[in-house]
């Protein structure tokens, strides 16, 4: 399991400095879903405690958080950009 997660990350790495323009500029920016748009989209999923929920780009794990406390489903969230993969821990931990 936890090999299939660290294949995972490392491609989407590997894509993300593939993608990004050669002097570093992010080609794809981050950008924070607003709570409303959450509150709508969940309920959608059909997301139940027995689903896992996985997030590619969860930035700041506002989609996750909600979900795992919404719903008690395992959620999975991967981040490339470090400081929103850290502020995504720090959320977990608070919740």
């Amino acid at each position: 399991r936890r090999s299939l997660m660290a294949a995972v990350l490392q491609h989407a790495k590997d894509t993300w400095a593939e993608r990004s323009a050669s002097d570093g500029r992010i080609v794809a920016p981050y950008s924070k879903a607003q709570p409303k748009i959450i509150d709508a989209m969940l309920p959608r999923l059909g997301l139940t405690k027995d689903s896992v929920f996985f997030d590619l780009g969860c930035g700041d794990g506002r989609w996750l958080v909600p979900a795992a406390q919404r719903y008690g489903c395992r959620c999975v969230g991967l981040e490339v950009q470090r400081q929103a993969a850290d502020d995504a821990r720090a959320a977990s931990a608070r919740h």
